[in-house]
């Protein structure tokens, strides 16, 4: 039987959700000083409205864009046992294994078959490698999470070739916003990966129309997740 390369991301983000879940359980629960000071707070400051009341409460963090915690704060106000918000959090934290694999699977396009499966899969363990990762999974922590979108940005522009290079580089662009809009030192990464439409083969008008594009889809997923943070704000 032939597994198709979505059927193997598949398998591992399913493998890496299941660790990161198991790891989550083993390393207890996330009582660390950005959630106790910010995280949630944040996120209820957000949600009910009190930025102009609640002056400094949580110092200068708690006038970060607090988008990203709203899932956290729904399921903790919500009365989720915090096993389940843990895993929940954990779960989706996986798809950057995944992505990692998707992303490898593409670099390793020259490789044959089972070879090139065995490099990504390697490579995405070798990603997966960070203590820095392991230390946020399953936690409150926006890193794994604003780090999704980016890597899903890289999967888009490294893409095989063909005549949606701009569509493509501009959906790239959108998600690389958007996780910039969550953490805003993710901006860097936005700024350094408009090399890759820059640098895409083909003629010059359609290198110039995939790097337009991408800028024009990061500010669009700057203003769609982090537009009514900076507009409050500036207010």
């Amino acid at each position: 039987m032939i597994i198709t390369e979505a059927r193997r991301v598949w398998v591992v983000f399913g493998s890496a959700a299941a660790i990161a879940v198991l790891w989550t359980l083993h390393a207890g629960k996330d009582l660390s000083w950005d959630l106790l000071h910010y995280h949630y707070y944040a996120a209820h400051a957000f949600q009910v409205g009190r930025l102009e009341r609640d002056f400094f409460a949580a110092s200068a963090q708690g006038y970060l864009n607090a988008v990203g915690y709203l899932p956290f704060y729904w399921m903790v106000s919500s009365g989720w046992h915090s096993i389940a918000v843990a895993a929940v959090l954990a779960a989706v934290h996986a798809a950057n294994v995944a992505l990692l694999y998707a992303i490898a699977y593409r670099l390793f396009a020259q490789h044959e078959e089972p070879q090139r499966a065995l490099l990504s899969l390697l490579a995405a363990v070798l990603g997966a490698a960070s203590a820095v990762f392991w230390a946020t999974v399953g936690t409150s922590f926006i890193d794994p999470l604003a780090t999704i979108p980016m890597l899903g940005g890289v999967l888009l522009l490294v893409a095989d070739g063909g005549r949606r290079v701009a569509a493509r580089a501009a959906w790239a662009g959108l998600l690389f916003g958007a996780a910039a809009a969550l953490k805003y030192s993710n901006a860097m990464f936005a700024l350094i990966a408009v090399l890759l439409p820059a640098l895409q083969p083909g003629q010059a008008s359609a290198r110039l129309r995939a790097t337009l594009a991408y800028c024009a889809g990061v500010a669009g997923g700057l203003m769609l997740l982090g537009g009514r943070t900076f507009v409050h704000l500036y207010r």
